[in-house]
């Protein structure tokens, strides 16, 4: 059997099927007597842990203070790749999932509060997105009714292997009857309207250890399970993404954390006993996905910066950046307004059913882009998690409510974006370039927001130097006092050389009060002109 790593330069949806499949029945009383154990939080869903009883706090069934009958179940097992390769047994067979909706649905669900609705549909975002994941199924029999109800109780659910920079897992301990297995860390999504799935990731992994720092979280696998009771069904479906772990010293946090079972185990060490069936294909994916990793590449010190400095990013958000709209409009070429204007006229002149801003960061434009006519989902990326665990906590107060229902936030390295060949109609990538090290990361950046996106706008600003005494002095601000890590700006020719080694662009520039903004337009090869509503058909 092979397991293809779900994450590579330029993932592709595959046309057959790459995964093997395997039916495996057990009992679980049997799995108990391993080590498996049941945790109303961590096992939510089957998500870390096992079929077991309900907690009497948060199950919907009270423990009966006499032993509850022997839990015995069927398990069936599989795997299916991402073309949805249907070739399983019927235990393992995929069963259909909601199509992928708008975000003007999404309104509707949270309108009327109907959660199970609207995170089925969260649920078919995530699917398409990251469609190159593979799908891990378990179908089980259960044998009496408190397990089924217990069942009933959820629906969605994560799980989160962080890794260290040494390319070490956390896993959680779990002992039962003197043996010891390792489960993945993971939980329920909240039933309350606001919470994403990588958002939830991130509240069950900061349990685990203190102060956690994550970056890079990403999904590399989707989780369907299916429990059968007296000719009724239910399913559970979750996320399983992997996240690295940015803490300074996550060993000394680990063990300052309270209540924490969680423990680092080294990647490649095969021999540790993980407990349950799909946790263990979970880790062996995310073992390849750590190995292709060049985690000497990541851009820490720039993260580390960012959340540092916050409260000085606050001041310019609060007073700078104000002052600056107001006096552009009156001193220079362009305004402020007339750059995010000329970016959303690119947007329109072009099909945007799905749009992409790479490194959004504060940046407002995804909150204009949901304002667009036919816009189905705005995904705002960034490679800090502060950055983007701040706009996800904005974006869910009830002022947002409506804009945050076509916006999806995520968290990957610009140079690796795990989204497929032209999935976006359009793709923002706007100050990113003076932040690579070398020429050979920018050319990386370049190529990669080409590939994911039919229309790609790059947007650089000018090297200061080449600007008048303001240019200047506005860079040393920037350098200074917002402590802004990009050392490496391009001057006209040197942007023209590099947007040029790789196809065509359309490039002009804008002379607004925040320096001069260098754009390169690019054309996909996909890319088809959308239809003139005032030329009459032929």
């Amino acid at each position: 059997m092979q397991l293809i790593s779900p994450h590579h330069a330029a993932p592709s949806r595959p046309t057959d099927s790459s995964f093997a499949l395997a039916l495996i029945h057990t009992d679980v009383a049997l799995m108990r007597r391993q080590g498996w154990r049941a945790s109303a939080d961590a096992n939510d869903g089957l998500g870390a842990g096992n079929v077991g009883s309900a907690n009497p706090s948060q199950g919907p069934i009270p423990e009966p203070k006499a032993q509850r009958p022997k839990l015995a179940a069927t398990l069936a097992y599989g795997i299916i790749d991402a073309a949805g390769d249907k070739r399983a047994s019927e235990g393992a067979r995929a069963w259909k999932m909601p199509e992928v909706s708008s975000g003007r649905e999404r309104i509707a669900y949270r309108a009327f509060q109907d959660t199970d609705a609207y995170l089925d549909d969260l649920y078919s975002v995530y699917t398409e997105l990251y469609a190159s994941a593979p799908r891990i199924q378990h179908e089980v029999t259960l044998q009496d009714r408190y397990s089924f109800e217990y069942c009933l109780a959820r629906r969605y659910f994560v799980l989160m292997l962080p890794y260290t920079k040494h390319k070490e897992f956390l896993l959680e301990r779990s002992f039962a009857s003197n043996q010891l297995a390792w489960v993945l860390v993971g939980g329920s999504l909240r039933r309350d309207l606001t919470e994403t799935f990588i958002d939830a990731a991130n509240r069950h992994a900061s349990k685990t250890i203190r102060n956690l720092q994550l970056g890079e979280v990403e999904p590399i696998a989707f989780l369907e399970n299916r429990f059968r009771y007296e000719g009724r069904e239910h399913f559970h479906r979750g996320i399983a993404f992997v996240g690295r772990i940015r803490n300074m010293d996550p060993q000394q946090d680990l063990k300052a954390a309270v209540h924490s079972r969680g423990h680092l185990v080294p990647c490649e060490d095969t021999s540790v006993p993980v407990g349950l069936l799909h946790n263990k294909t979970v880790v062996e994916l995310a073992r390849s996905y750590v190995r292709s990793l060049d985690l000497d590449s990541v851009p820490e010190f720039e993260v580390e910066e960012n959340i540092k400095y916050g409260s000085r990013y606050a001041f310019h958000d609060a007073v700078v950046k104000p002052l600056f709209r107001s006096l552009g409009r009156f001193h220079f070429q362009h305004s402020i307004q007339d750059l995010e204007a000329k970016i959303l006229e690119i947007t329109q002149a072009c099909k945007h059913d799905t749009i992409l801003d790479v490194a959004c960061g504060e940046n407002t434009a995804v909150l204009r882009f949901t304002q667009l006519p036919g816009v189905r989902l705005v995904v705002g990326n960034d490679v800090s998690w502060s950055q983007i665990k701040l706009m996800s906590e904005r974006f869910s107060s009830p002022t947002f409510r409506n804009i945050s229902s076509f916006i999806l936030f995520t968290n990957h390295d610009a140079r690796r974006l795990p989204f497929g060949d032209n999935h976006f109609d359009f793709v923002l990538c706007k100050n990113v370039l003076h932040h690579m090290e070398n020429v050979r990361a920018v050319k990386t950046l370049i190529n990669e927001v080409i590939r994911v996106g039919k229309i790609s706008c790059i947007i650089e600003i000018m090297d200061p130097q080449f600007e008048s005494t303001w240019g200047r002095v506005r860079h040393r601000y920037y350098l200074k006092f917002l402590r802004d890590a990009g050392r490496h700006f391009l001057s006209r020719n040197e942007f023209a050389a590099l947007t040029g080694t790789t196809e065509k662009a359309n490039l002009f520039e804008m002379n607004t009060i925040r320096g001069i903004y260098q754009f390169a337009v690019f054309r996909n090869a996909a890319y088809q002109e959308p239809p003139n509503p005032n030329q009459p058909q032929s």
